[in-house]
Order: structure tokens, then sequence, then C-alpha cells
């Protein structure tokens, strides 16, 4: 079996297909605009990391691997990248959900302090009691 030289040839373009408006593609890390064909160039005898963004965002990532000799286009097809958690940010203060929470805690404060209350008063009706 014959070994296939697998290199990038100059001039090796690839087109994203779905892309969505106003973000920039960073391919090894150096933003690039688009030909106006709408394909971006790739680098040469190399594998290249893709990343397209919007602000700060990562909307897309993948590894465009090196191809044979004679592929003049790498077509990628747009896979919007899965959100990553952000932290747990506290509510906005005076928003719905910030309100509803207050007022959740302050029922359970009122009722412990309503338990607390009625049984004081047992407690100090029975040692009254006893006196």
């Amino acid at each position: 079996m014959a070994n296939m030289q697998v290199f990038r040839s100059a001039g090796q373009v690839m087109q994203i297909n779905g892309i969505p408006a106003g973000t920039q593609v960073f391919i090894a890390g150096a933003q690039v605009a688009a030909n106006a064909d709408g394909t971006y160039p790739l680098p040469v005898n190399a594998a290249a990391d893709v990343v397209v963004r919007r602000g700060d965002a990562v909307l897309f990532s993948t590894r465009v691997p090196a191809t044979a000799a004679g592929a003049p286009t790498v077509v990628v097809p747009f896979v919007a990248a899965s959100p990553i958690p952000a932290a747990k940010v506290p509510y906005e203060i005076g928003s719905r959900d910030e309100i509803r929470n207050r007022v959740a805690i302050n029922k359970v404060l009122m009722t412990m302090g309503g338990v607390g209350a009625v049984i004081g008063i047992f407690i100090g009706g029975a040692r009254a009691w006893k006196e």
C-alpha cells in the first residue's frame, strides 16, 4: 500500500456553510477576512484551527486537517458551539426573579419565627403554670 503524502497546497481555501452575519473568523489565531467569493485562505502545509466568534463569544470552532493535493476548497458546515455554563450569577436587583426569591426567603423566615413564637408561648405557659 502506497503512502499518500498529505499536505496543504498553496492557494487552498475553506468555505464555511451557514456562517452567521456579523461574526469574525480566526484561522491559526489570526483574524482573517473572507475572499470575494466568501471563502477563507488556509495556511500552507499545516492543519488549521478555525474559530468563529461574535465579540468574545465563541460560536464555532474546529480543526481543519491538512488535505491531499488536488482538493482546492475545504467545505466546513457551521455547527453552533454548545454554550459553556456561565458562573452562577445572582439575579439582577429589582428583577421579578430577585423579588420572588426575596419573598420566598421572607416567608420561610416568618414561618420559622412564628413556629418559634408558638413554642416559646407553650414553654413560657408551662413554666408559669409550674410556679
